[in-house]
């Protein structure tokens, strides 16, 4: 932690590396069992892709949950902040991954890039949206819990 009490950079990324070994594991095994024979290095790459990606914009989307609360102001300042940002959020996180795996391919897919950001996009959306959210949820505890805090040392 931080002096602010925030998770430093290096934190997250340590975290997202072992959420990303183990979702490795996994999805090697997994694709063993189908048949294919996708190298290890691959598994690992894509993974890591796939958790750093939350674990470098959660900063921010915290930040943006923190400046721009439901109960601070206009609701529909709120909700375009938020759509907008759970958005953009999955479209870098797709990006990121379309990327990753277009790298590891040398350039080649046998069904374009652009179906396969569509597939990647659509099929990641809920859990894209479900991170965004779960982020801003818990911007808005621990803020609420930071002011209960000040409330309790103001009173005594």
């Amino acid at each position: 932690m931080t002096g602010r009490g925030r998770i430093s950079y290096p934190m997250l990324l340590g975290i997202a590396t072992v959420f990303g070994v183990s979702s490795t594991i996994q999805a090697y095994f997994l694709s063993k069992e189908f048949g294919h024979n996708e190298p290890l290095r691959n598994h690992l790459v894509l993974n890591l892709v796939y958790w750093y990606v939350p674990a470098l914009l959660a900063p921010v989307i915290v930040s943006l949950a923190t400046r721009y609360q439901i109960r601070r102001g206009r609701l529909m300042v709120f909700a375009l902040v938020h759509v907008t940002g759970a958005l953009a959020y999955s479209l870098v996180h797709t990006l990121a991954m379309v990327g990753a795996d277009a790298v590891l391919m040398n350039g080649r897919s046998p069904e374009g890039w652009w179906f396969e950001a569509r597939v990647e996009f659509l099929r990641q959306l809920d859990w894209m949206l479900m991170t965004y959210l779960f982020l801003v949820g818990l911007a808005h505890a621990l803020e609420f819990r930071r002011e209960s805090d000040r409330r309790a040392v103001d009173s005594a």
